[in-house]
Formats: structure tokens, C-alpha cells, sequence
């Protein structure tokens, strides 16, 4: 049966690839050597280095260049990778390769334990991003399975999920850990631990077990085997883990700079930014712009509400040139000044100048439109000499008789007066109903949250996730509803009692 060409299925199938394609255009491209050994059969190094460039991608941070592509252009450039272990040869290779990154590394054993060692280097720059060191006393299986997805978590600054069921053996044995910087708190299977880094562990299982050390947004996990009988030394590094940022502005559309880097526009959702302190800007046209610092926490998410206000211009040419502008008590700078953003509304303009008469101005500002101010201030010798201009005499008009204002009566006071007096009361225990609402959704949240943090699986850990953002949602919506009531029992209290004065 012939093929026919669809263009109506072509055109959706098109739609459907572009968001992914985008995605992925938007994601750093790296480059992965092989891995280089020792003692490691070549063909085990090689299929290691194969699970390093998947897991690299699973990670979801980058774009990774596949073996065979990366052997084409090599070798179309004359180029021999092997032995291409230092920093200025795989900065040569990632540039050969138009990539980003580089990622470089090596695998060895002594005796029981395998060593892993990865590095992520910045083909521009030539700086060291991310390192990643792994020990292991296991097998070669547990390398390709456990170990290379734990170190390429790391280097991309993220967290592997362990779906693999712990190995326990029988006795006990201790763990000494040492962090970088120190004073880390001690998460062992999910479950804190009193002590904080450098601490020693005793009588733990010997056996699997998975190791979090949280410090601020600073963040390391990796898997450790304790030994029966034995002490395991580690000292971790601590690495900025990951947020998320939401920023929002009521003025939808508005462009976000974060740390100085364009980064969409509002309302906007940044997955994965590196967890500490963050510069955020937003901008739009004929608004004043906002910016604020933003502490992303690690593993949570940064709510940015921008508040943008609305603003025009204020174009100033005031002779002779180099006059000082003040908006407001504030100085603005010398004259002429153009296209300065001011705040929709009354401002108080003054231009000052050394030995000349200063002059003052009450300027209306309009959104989006310039307020042009041209003025010549006079020197102060040449006012000295002028006489003083008497002023014309102003009329007064003559007041007009009042009226008298006929008095309500009292019945319809009384009425209104009661009346709000019962919308307050009613309001006042609507609102009370959706404040014990609001606090019932807030206590489910913090105890799905508790549950969240001593997870020791992915999936258990996604499930309270989103158990806490339902209860965080339920809460925010019951609180909007109490405010609102509160708001309105408290106007009609208000009015009851305004209207239970009696008029002079």
C-alpha cells in the first residue's frame, strides 16, 4: 500500500517537536571524554563512559554530544583523543566540538574500592565549574548502576533518585564525616541527625545507606557503605543545590533579568537556579523599574511578586546649561536632562545654579508621556536691581446664603445604622469560618512537609510534595476568603457605629 504525505499531520507533528526542541536548544551543549584507567579493563571503561553520557542527559541540565558524532568530527579535524587528559587538550577538543563544557574524568580501583573522579570544565573560560568524587567499596556492577548516576547528579547540581532497595549486612559499624565548609547538618536514610559536620557515627548498620549534608543552600549526597567492624572516613564537599524562582508582576509581560542575564518574561517560572542570593529586575515600558534581592532556599521555591508603578518622563532644559535638577528633594542631575522616568503624578521640581535665582515647579507627570519644562533662571544681581512688582488687589467673591439642609430623619438613620451593624456581625462569622479553614490547610501542609523531609524514596518524596502544595493552596484561597469577610465586617461595624453618634 503506498505512503501518502499528510501535510495537516506533518504541520501537528511539527507543533508538537518545536517546545521540545526549543527546550532543548536552551540547555548548555557538553562534551564527554572517555574516561581514562589504569586498572579497568578498556572495554569496562568504555561502557562506563557510554552510562556517563546518559545519565548526563537524564539529568535534564544539558545538551550532550553523542560518541559517534563527537568521533566524526575528531577525526574529521585530524584529531586523536586518547591520552587527552589534561586541562588545555579537553579545553581544545570542546572547542574543536562548538561546545559549552567539557566533562573529563577517570575511574581506578585499590584493593575492594573503586574510585570515580569527573570534572566539568567551561571551554570559554577555561575555569573548573563542578567536580565530583566518588569511593566505593563494591563491584563494578554497582559502578555502572549506582555510582556514575550519583556522580553525574553532582556534576549537573542536582540529586539522583535512589529507586534501587538498600543492601543491609549483618553487625555495626562507624562513619567519620568531614564536610567543606563545615557545619553541615547530617541527613543519614532520611532521617536528621543531632550531630553536625566533622561528627562520628557509631554502631550504624552495616550495609547501604544514603547520605545528605544540608548547610544553608548548600548541598551533598552520595551513597556510603559502612563496614562491619570498621570505621569509613569521608570528607564531601558542599555544593550550591537548586530552587526554583516564580516571579509575577500585575502587569503581565515584563521583562525578568536575573543576576544581570535576561531571563523571560512575567509571570515566569526558573526551574533549577542555583539556591542563595539572586539579583531580580523587572522592566517595562512607561513603568518604574523594580528590583529586589531574592534568596532562592534550596529545594524550594522563590515567590517574586514585582510591583511595577506606572510612570512618565520629564524632559528639562533649563539655561544656562549645567543647572542642578531636584525632583522631590532628590537630585536628578544637570541640566539638560531627558527621558527621566518619574512616578504618575505631582512632583516637586527645582533648578538651582551658583549665583543665579532658583526657580520651582509643580510638575504633572501622565503614564507614558513626556513633561517638558523649559525655563532661564536670571542672576541674582540683575533681580536685586528690579523693583519689587506691586501685586493687582484679588477680589473676594462675595459668599452665597447657605441654605438649610433639611434634617434626615431619624427612622432612616436608625435603619442604616442597624443594618450595617448586622452585615458586620454576619461578615464577622463568615470570615471567622474561613480563618479555622485556612488554619486547618496550613496545619496539613506543615505535616505533609515534615513527612517530606524525612522521605527516604523519590516517589514518597514527590507524593507529600504535592501534598503540600495542595494544602499551601487551599490555605492561600481560605485566607483571600477570610480577609475579604473580615474587611467587610469591619466596614459595617464601622458605619453602624459612625451613624450611632448623634448629630450636633
Amino acid at each position: 500500500m503506498p505512503h501518502c504525505f499528510h501535510p495537516i499531520l506533518a504541520l501537528v507533528a511539527l507543533a508538537l517537536c518545536a517546545p521540545a526542541r526549543a527546550q532543548t536548544e536552551d540547555l548548555p551543549r557538553v562534551g564527554v571524554l572517555d574516561l581514562t584507567s589504569e586498572n579497568v579493563p578498556p572495554a569496562e571503561v568504555r561502557l562506563l563512559s557510554d552510562r556517563l553520557r546518559v545519565e548526563l542527559f537524564k539529568t535534564g541540565q544539558f545538551t550532550v554530544i553523542e560518541r559517534q558524532q563527537m568521533e566524526n568530527i575528531l577525526k574529521e579535524q585530524g584529531f586523536q583523543q586518547s591520552g587527552c587528559t589534561a586541562t588545555e587538550c579537553v579545553i581544545e577538543v570542546g572547542q574543536l566540538l562548538g561546545v559549552e563544557k567539557m566533562v573529563a574524568g577517570s575511574v581506578g580501583q585499590v584493593g575492594a574500592v573503586y574510585t570515580i573522579s569527573l570534572r566539568v570544565i567551561n571551554v570559554g573560560s577555561g575555569a573548573l565549574e563542578r567536580t565530583a568524587v566518588r569511593d566505593c567499596r563494591c563491584t563494578i556492577e554497582d559502578i555502572l548502576t549506582t555510582t556514575i548516576a550519583q556522580a553525574a547528579a553532582e556534576l549537573a547540581g542536582t540529586t539522583v533518585a535512589v529507586t534501587t532497595p538498600l543492601r543491609r549486612e549483618e553487625g555495626v559499624g562507624m562513619l567519620y564525616i568531614a564536610s567543606n565548609p563545615p557545619g553541615a547538618q547530617i541527613i543519614l536514610d532520611g532521617r536528621p541527625r543531632r550531630e553536625v559536620t566533622p561528627a562520628t557515627l557509631d554502631r550504624l548498620p552495616a550495609g547501604e545507606h544514603i547520605l545528605r549534608l544540608l548547610k544553608e543552600h548548600l548541598v551533598a549526597e552520595q551513597q556510603v557503605t559502612i563496614i562491619r567492624d570498621d570505621l569509613v572516613k569521608l570528607t564531601i564537599e558542599l555544593h550550591p543545590g537548586t530552587g526554583s524562582l516564580f516571579v509575577t508582576s500585575e502587569t503581565l509581560e515584563a521583562e525578568v533579568v536575573v543576576d544581570g542575564q535576561r531571563a523571560g518574561t512575567t509571570p515566569l517560572l526558573l526551574k533549577d537556579i542555583v539556591a542563595g542570593p539572586h539579583t531580580v529586575r523587572v522592566a517595562r515600558a512607561d513603568y518604574l523599574t523594580w528590583e529586589d534581592q531574592v534568596v532562592v532556599p534550596f529545594s524550594e521555591r522563590a515567590n517574586v511578586p514585582a510591583i511595577l508603578q506606572p510612570c512618565g518622563y520629564l524632559d528639562a532644559l533649563v539655561e544656562p546649561a549645567g543647572a542642578t535638577i531636584s525632583v522631590d528633594g532628590k537630585p536628578l542631575g544637570r541640566s539638560p536632562v531627558s527621558r527621566v522616568p518619574l512616578a504618575v503624578g505631582e512632583h516637586r521640581v527645582v533648578a538651582a545654579l551658583a549665583n543665579y535665582d532658583s526657580l520651582e515647579w509643580i510638575v504633572n507627570v501622565t503614564q507614558g508621556q513626556a513633561a517638558p519644562l523649559r525655563a532661564t533662571l536670571l542672576v541674582q544681581a540683575t533681580l536685586a536691581s528690579l523693583a519689587p512688582t506691586p501685586r493687582p488687589p484679588v477680589l473676594q467673591p462675595k459668599p452665597e446664603p447657605r441654605l438649610p439642609v433639611p434634617e434626615r430623619k431619624t427612622s432612616v438613620k436608625s435603619t442604616f445604622r442597624w443594618l450595617s451593624l448586622a452585615v458586620g456581625v454576619a461578615a464577622l462569622g463568615v470570615g471567622y469560618k474561613f480563618n479555622r479553614d485556612a488554619k486547618g490547610a496550613y496545619d496539613e501542609a506543615q505535616s505533609a512537609y515534615a513527612s517530606y523531609r524525612y522521605a527516604t524514596n523519590t516517589n514518597d518524596a514527590i507524593s507529600y510534595r504535592w501534598d503540600v502544595n495542595d494544602a499551601l493552596e487551599r490555605g492561600r484561597r481560605a485566607a483571600k476568603k477570610r480577609n475579604i469577610f473580615y474587611g467587610i465586617g469591619g466596614a459595617g461595624l464601622t458605619l453602624g457605629i459612625i451613624l450611632s453618634i448623634p448629630s450636633r
